[in-house]
């Protein structure tokens, strides 16, 4: 009992990795002046994925599924948005390299 309630406390403070990783569907992606925009769906509803070309971890990402990771307040490029990061799946759908890191706009 005493073990499992230790159990219990540890896993409190100790982060889980992967909590906030979700599959999103890259529809089309462009860039516009310094400005990469992804449209992308997660869990059917509609979002979008901007970066500024002149950080070193922005790229305009394939159409396809990837996995995002939310990236925890304060972390990341950008300021006044949500940051995920976005990873590559590779054929078995385990996750693969970083595309990329970028503002989520859209999301409720």
């Amino acid at each position: 009992m005493k073990h499992a309630v230790g159990t219990a406390l540890l896993l409190l403070f100790v982060p889980v990795h992967g909590e906030d990783a979700v599959r999103v569907k890259v529809k089309d992606a462009y860039q516009r002046n310094r400005v990469v925009t992804a449209n992308a769906e997660v869990a059917s509803r509609p979002v979008q994925l901007q970066c500024y070309n002149t950080h070193s971890s922005c790229a305009v990402p394939q159409s396809g599924t990837y996995e995002m990771r939310r990236l925890e307040p304060g972390q990341g490029d950008y300021m006044d948005c949500p940051n995920v990061e976005l990873y590559s799946l590779d054929g078995s759908g385990r996750t693969g390299n970083i595309v990329g890191q970028y503002c989520l706009i859209g999301e409720k």
